[in-house]
């Protein structure tokens, strides 16, 4: 059983399925109630792992959530339009939400409370700051130069990020960061 439960990819059901029989027998548990529990045990566990998969995947610094955020710490903030940003439609619509302030106002932590949140609703997200965007443009940029001066012909420019920074996929459940390069 151990072989086909491993062939089959039922990890969860692998673990626990003894438990489940020994359940079973002493309740006498119906069986369409005991397979029922078994599928449900192996449901729970792969949303799990996909969850802390698309988690480690968003690079968030750390983890925090809209309760964390005291707005009555920073009443300039609008708690309204941290919300709003939280609703389908503004992924879908691909809308952008801009964070700019001084250290210590709370952007990152918004950020990251905006993004789980996301996230937990089966939204793809990255987690960046802007120096790290703008080191990655700026080594893309040098190692396009570097090719370039190599093949002897002329290739790319710059990079310029385009107006539409966030747009929706198709599935409409991921941001896809659009970056279009300029040569001139």
């Amino acid at each position: 059983m151990h072989q086909m439960l491993t062939q089959l990819k039922l990890a969860r059901i692998r673990e626990i399925h003894q438990d489940w029989f020994d359940r079973a027998a002493e309740t006498q548990m119906p069986y369409p109630d005991f397979l029922r529990g078994l599928l449900q045990e192996e449901l729970l566990a792969r949303e799990d792992n996909q969850l802390r998969r698309r988690l480690k995947d968003a690079s968030f610094p750390f983890e925090k959530t809209m309760d964390d955020v005291d707005f009555r710490l920073r009443p300039e903030l609008n708690r309204q339009v941290f919300l709003r940003s939280l609703d389908d439609r503004f992924v879908t619509q691909g809308r952008a939400l801009c964070l700019i302030g001084p250290t210590g106002l709370g952007k990152t932590h918004l950020a990251v409370a905006i993004g789980l949140a996301l996230l937990k609703r089966s939204y793809t997200v990255r987690f960046t700051t802007v120096q790290a965007l703008l080191a990655l443009l700026t080594e893309n940029v040098w190692w396009e130069k570097r090719i370039s001066l190599h093949l002897g012909r002329p290739r790319l420019a710059g990079f310029q990020v385009s107006t539409e920074a966030y747009r929706p996929s198709p599935d409409r459940r991921r941001l896809i960061a659009a970056c279009s390069s300029s040569s001139r």
